[in-house]
């Protein structure tokens, strides 16, 4: 008895030892991990013509600033850069040069066209930073730093509604993907708060837009919602509009605040059509924020691309940042390592507005992150000390304070209207 007695014992001891040992092998594992220079390869899928191609340089340059700053925490980023230059043709074969080669991909690009290649990549995370279908972050590897279209109607509906007061409200899209999608969010977002559009518009892209931009005069509209894929399409209502001599709001969904929208429409009308300004609606950062990093990021951009960032920008940065962040705390770079580190992200601050993901919550942008843009001809305007001194080329994007949900202690910052 005394025998068997000593050998459980004994093999009870060897069993505790086996897991101490064990413990400190995954510790010292760990610690090791995060002492060691990660490799991490990003592809970055984005064009350099056709709608978003002024953005590329954009892309370009804020994501190689992040990886210049991940490389300080010991992350190693290498881009494989995925151009399909505008053509929808070369979509696919771009997209499946990314495939098995890479650790994540960055989508830099607005064109929801590129999203059926992407299915095929389930193997590693996908990050969005301008499109924002309501569906987008259904599959579980896919994240988006871009406000979702219902979060951007919804912000623009209550902006225009409650705070403008606004009843009589003309919707205008164009046939597109994106168009059928953001005429549906739109009236709902409205119909949420009461208010029927009075009319809803639609127009085939570089077709007849005088029809629409005529109508919405002649009933009398206190402004009109753009929700149209192409900026110069965008531009070309905004000049009609203003030819016509018609003093509607004009109101545009996010992908119009580019300096491409900036440069058309700005050019052919006169200042006066900036009076109450045109308006778009995207993620912002507020002023409790630590605004020597965001205004820092624009200027550290200027100074190393010879150029000034569109507010895009910000989201490529992140979106980079976000993916270093997730592989150090994992200590790993495959895919499923960074898709585990990104779901554990909580109130990460890149250069935009804090990101926080969640195992069933892969959209970083919550409805309190937006507010609109107002488009003016220089930033004296309220919200403009606020916002990153960044020219379109015909004018600036400056926040409206009357459209964010400021925390108590800085509601003072927002004028009544």
């Amino acid at each position: 008895m005394s025998s068997r007695r000593t050998l459980l014992r004994a093999a009870a001891v060897a069993v505790v030892a086996l897991l101490v040992l064990g413990a400190c092998s995954s510790k010292t594992s760990k610690k090791a991990a995060k002492a060691q220079t990660l490799k991490l390869k990003v592809g970055l899928l984005f064009t350099t013509s056709g709608e978003g191609g002024d953005l590329a340089q954009a892309v370009l340059g804020a994501t190689k600033l992040a990886a210049d700053d991940a490389a300080k925490k010991k992350v190693s980023i290498e881009f494989a850069e995925a151009d399909y230059s505008g053509d929808p043709k070369l979509i696919a074969k771009t997209v499946g040069s990314l495939k098995g080669k890479v650790d994540a991909v960055v989508v830099g690009t607005p064109d929801p066209a590129v999203l059926p290649s992407l299915d095929g990549i389930s193997d590693v995370p996908v990050i969005h930073t301008l499109i924002g279908r309501d569906d987008l972050t259904k599959r579980n590897n896919v994240f988006s730093l871009s406000a979702s279209d219902s979060l951007e109607a919804e912000k623009m509906a209550d902006y225009l509604v409650n705070v403008r007061k606004y009843r009589r409200i003309v919707l205008i899209t164009d046939t597109t993907e994106f168009g059928r999608t953001g005429k549906d969010v739109v009236e709902k977002a409205l119909r949420d708060l009461n208010v029927e559009p009075r009319l809803s518009l639609t127009f085939s892209p570089g077709g007849d837009i005088h029809t629409s931009v005529a109508h919405a005069g002649q009933v009398n509209a206190d402004a009109v919602i753009l929700w149209v894929f192409s900026p110069s399409e965008a531009a070309r209502i905004v000049v009609e509009a203003q030819h016509m001599g018609f003093a509607y709001q004009i109101v545009l969904s996010g992908n119009l605040a580019t300096s491409t929208f900036a440069k058309n429409a700005s050019a052919q009308v006169t200042p006066v059509a900036f009076r109450d300004g045109m308006l778009s609606v995207g993620p912002w950062a507020g002023p409790w924020f630590n605004l020597s990093r965001i205004v820092g990021f624009y200027t550290r951009f200027q100074t190393q691309n010879s150029a000034q960032a569109p507010v895009q920008a910000a989201a490529f940065y992140d979106a980079v940042a976000v993916l270093a962040k997730a592989a150090r705390d994992q200590g790993g770079t495959t895919g499923q390592d960074l898709i585990a580190g990104l779901e554990k992200i909580k109130n990460f601050e890149g250069v935009g507005v804090p990101i926080s993901f969640g195992a069933q919550a892969h959209e970083g942008i919550g409805l309190d992150d937006l507010g609109m843009y107002g488009f003016t001809k220089d930033q004296e305007s309220a919200g403009g000390h606020y916002f990153p001194d960044v020219d379109t080329g015909g004018g600036f994007f400056s926040i409206v304070q009357g459209s964010l949900d400021l925390p108590r202690q800085y509601r003072f910052l927002t004028p009544k209207e």
